[in-house]
């Protein structure tokens, strides 16, 4: 439709400047809504960061007119942090153009946002020339917090320009906090806390800069290399037990972030989960210690849905960490955040198996008759 018609094609891809007129990725845009081809075809001229710029804008169409988006490429983003990661940091501009199409410092920026995603945290990057690269919103802790994101990409595999500059503190302070900060208000100011800094390495001589850093913002600088959050990543999605309280002291370190310290808070984790379980085992045990003995034969222990509500607000007051409680009018609810499943599925485990036990031992010490038996003692006229 547009060979020798459209200005576009005249007077760019005549001349050999593109491959293709301006309408193209309008065109491929709407098969792809229509379904007559699939983004997992090899469409010419389309890959990388370029198509998945091009599925967002069809995204946000359906999004627009109602249609559900379910889709989320895990494993497509474990396998381009997997292979490239390090590389973009390193600035090797030959994989950012081949494959993403782009300088590395943008992809860079795109795959730490990613490698966040990948951990569940909201996200809000930039890609302005000034100010921060990516906001990190903790909102599911039981006290948000936000982290502010720079990152730096280094061809010889070590950021060291903050160690020789250290009047570039007052830079990120200036263009990172400050133009993030002052926008906040009433309590969200409280919930901005921490900056990190993203590279491929960092010398041990930086560290000097995060109390200096401290006294200018009364913010928490830590420094945290590329294969430390590829080890955080890659840990966390085979075994997704970290939720945003869990995982804040990983960002209070002041320090440069290492991978003894993806191991520590992932046993933090294991022993917080272990706490919590025996909280609620112990809560549920005293609960049907007192209903078994009251309301209770032979065969059943008897609860009415009022007793069954309130074990089960007892239980769940017990959970802060997991469950964040809400009141719209006269209606209580409650937030289950879908991203803490493997937590769940601890806890509810161990909380099965007590239940289960409880059970067992009444069954073994109950002695009562039933209900149906003193009936028929009764009609029998049996003492």
């Amino acid at each position: 439709m547009c060979d020798d018609k459209c200005a576009d094609y005249l007077y760019q891809v005549k001349k050999g400047s593109t491959p293709f007129c301006k309408h193209y990725a309008a065109a491929i845009a709407q098969l792809i809504y229509e379904k007559e081809i699939s983004p997992k075809d090899k469409i010419n001229y389309m890959e990388g960061q370029v198509l998945e710029e091009l599925l967002e804008v069809v995204n946000q169409r359906k999004r627009d007119e109602g249609e559900e988006i379910t889709h989320r490429d895990i494993e497509g983003d474990l396998e381009k942090l997997n292979t490239d990661f390090l590389d973009i940091a390193r600035q090797n501009r030959t994989v950012a153009r081949q494959k993403y199409h782009d300088e590395p410092e943008n992809v860079f920026e795109d795959l730490v946002n990613r490698a966040f995603l990948l951990l569940d945290f909201d996200t809000i990057p930039q890609r302005s020339g000034h100010g921060w690269d990516i906001i990190l919103i903790a909102g599911r802790a039981v006290h948000p917090y936000f982290i502010v994101v720079e990152c730096k990409t280094a061809a010889e595999g070590t950021y060291s320009y903050l160690v020789k500059k250290q009047d570039y503190l007052f830079t990120l302070k200036n263009y990172c906090i400050d133009l993030f900060k002052d926008k906040l208000i009433g309590t969200y100011k409280g919930y901005a806390k921490y900056m990190l800094l993203i590279a491929p390495d960092f010398p041990g001589e930086i560290e000097e800069c995060c109390k200096r850093f401290k006294d200018i913002t009364g913010f928490q600088l830590s420094f945290l290399p590329v294969p430390v959050l590829l080890k955080l990543v890659n840990r966390y999605r085979k075994m997704p037990i970290l939720n945003h309280d869990w995982i804040e002291s990983f960002f209070q370190k002041e320090r440069i972030i290492n991978e003894k310290d993806v191991e520590e808070i992932f046993k933090e984790a294991e022993r917080q989960i272990d706490s919590l379980s025996e909280r609620l085992c112990t809560r549920l045990r005293e609960r049907f210690s007192q209903f078994s003995q009251i309301s209770g034969d032979a065969a059943f222990i008897k609860l009415d849905m009022n007793v069954v509500s309130s074990v089960l607000e007892e239980i769940i007051s017990e959970m802060s960490e997991l469950v964040i409680p809400e009141r719209k009018g006269i209606v209580d609810y409650i937030n289950i955040e879908h991203d803490c499943y493997e937590i769940w599925e601890r806890i509810l485990k161990k909380l099965g198996r007590e239940f289960v036990n409880i059970l067992k031992e009444t069954s073994f010490s109950q002695v009562k008759n039933t209900e149906l038996k003193e009936d028929l003692l009764k009609m029998l006229n049996i003492k």
